[in-house]
């Protein structure tokens, strides 16, 4: 009877224990689900910075094209 009871004890103790390591896991995949999703969202920020940065260059490029031709015309 004392082993069946040491063996229960036992049993328990170590599902407590698999318990823990288990929500310390879900805990810790959660924590980096979060931390891929702000990745993700800062990647697509510094993509859409570079493609707004290559319109604003392009746009002053033009400008200067402009300016050039109207002082030729000008001339």
């Amino acid at each position: 009877v004392l082993a069946n009871l040491q063996d229960s004890t036992g049993a328990l103790a170590m599902a407590a224990k698999q318990h823990k390591i288990l929500m310390e896991l879900k805990r810790e995949q959660a924590e980096i689900q979060h931390l891929q999703n702000i990745h993700r969202a800062a990647h697509q920020e510094r993509k859409l910075l570079l493609q707004q940065q290559r319109e604003v260059l392009m746009m002053q490029h033009s400008t200067a094209l402009l300016q050039e031709t109207l002082h030729t015309l000008a001339g």
